[in-house]
């Protein structure tokens, strides 16, 4: 009786463009949402862009652009909103990702987490969770150790 007074509550009290969204999606999505910004307040931010700046200067040019290459294909996927405040280019240079994450404040990625759409986090945890076949290792680690484990029973 209590659960299903708080769907209804919950029901009436979103807006309509939630109407659209499944409530698996607000929940995956919200709680994603809720420990990012979680993690961004509780962190040291100058810390954290130090280590990244380190890791992105000492980087090999073609190992920087197949991890820049990955991130542009998620952020092509991006609402346009959020594009048109923080743009990125295919062709974005080392020294302007540097730039760019040394002006970066905690401010500025709570707005970033704010604006992504809970459909778009949801979709992106489920390709990640399963990814295409061919992304798939044919025999994983862990097939191989529980065959083991198995043999030795």
């Amino acid at each position: 009786m209590f659960l299903r007074s708080v769907i209804l509550l919950l029901l009436l009290l979103l807006p309509a463009s939630y109407a659209q969204a499944s409530l698996y999606d607000l929940i995956v999505g919200g709680t994603i949402k809720t420990l990012a910004k979680v993690y961004v307040k509780t962190s040291n931010l100058p810390k954290l862009k130090a280590k990244y700046i380190k890791k992105i200067s000492g980087m090999r040019e073609d190992k920087f652009r197949k991890y820049y290459m990955k991130f542009f294909v998620v952020y092509q996927q991006l609402p346009s909103n959020l594009k048109q405040t923080y743009a990125f280019t295919e062709k974005t240079t080392r020294s302007q990702v540097i730039r760019m994450i040394n002006g970066v404040n905690k401010r500025d990625i709570l707005t970033v987490i704010n604006k992504v759409p809970t459909e778009f986090i949801v979709r992106q945890t489920r390709y990640y969770s399963h990814p295409p076949q061919h992304r798939v290792p044919a025999h994983p680690p862990e097939m191989f150790l529980w065959r083991h484990i198995m043999q030795m029973i």
